[in-house]
């Protein structure tokens, strides 16, 4: 019951083993399942060179500079697709089994909202989100604008989580520039103790997710 008020995150440990998804989803796979013409926004330098600036591009366009710089170790491409919902529901198949409260969280929406209201707001939240990157690919510290608990599952490789709950704010030199999108000039995987001595005090999560397990990241700095 306390991990459901949404007041710590937590992994299920184990809980997405078995579904399709850890076996098929892939760049290639979503750009055989949807064709070249389906747009992401798709970041193609990363974090690494300070040019982190997105645009909506074709996938097929975007699968393929993403291939060409696994060959290009100073670029970190990765996709940040927000999936429109009607595409999302082609993908519960592959995600079974799976618990419903996971994958579908529309219903009492739809019953309010109609299925016009439920695509739009579908269309401004962050709750149909697949990420796609390359190895070293990372982001500074910031605030998710969802007004409600997420998770995420681990469909290949692993990713390391820094997740600090609100009460650390004045220790993670946020953007006051940044302000509206929760920002931080703060990169928390290799911090300048001098430039950024308050991070010292601060009192955050630290978690590897690995394929598998799912993991509720329902705190945010």
């Amino acid at each position: 019951p306390d991990l459901l008020k949404g007041d710590k995150p937590f992994a299920l440990l184990g809980a997405a083993h078995g579904w399709r998804t850890m076996q098929s989803w892939s760049v290639d796979y979503f750009l055989e399942k949807f064709g070249e013409e389906i747009k992401s926004d798709y970041f193609f330098e990363g974090k690494q060179q300070n040019k982190d600036v997105g645009r909506l591009v074709p996938f097929g366009h975007a699968v393929r500079d993403f291939h060409k710089a696994q060959n290009e170790p100073q670029r970190t491409p990765y996709f940040l697709w927000y999936v429109p919902l009607e595409l999302w529901r082609t993908f519960e198949d592959d995600a079974m089994p799976i618990h419903d409260w996971l994958f579908n969280q529309e219903g009492s929406l739809e019953e309010c909202l109609g299925e016009e209201g439920l695509a739009s707001i579908f269309a401004v939240t962050n709750w149909r989100m697949i990420l796609i990157g390359q190895t070293h690919t990372m982001f500074n510290l910031h605030t998710d604008n969802v007004d409600s608990a997420t998770w995420q599952t681990q469909i290949k490789g692993r990713k390391r989580w820094r997740v600090c709950p609100p009460s650390e704010t004045p220790y993670l030199y946020e953007n006051k520039e940044k302000r509206k999108t929760g920002s931080s000039d703060l990169n928390t995987f290799h911090v300048d103790e001098q430039k950024f001595p308050l991070w010292l005090q601060a009192r955050c999560y630290d978690y590897v997710a690995v394929p598998g397990n799912p993991y509720s990241a329902c705190l945010a700095p």
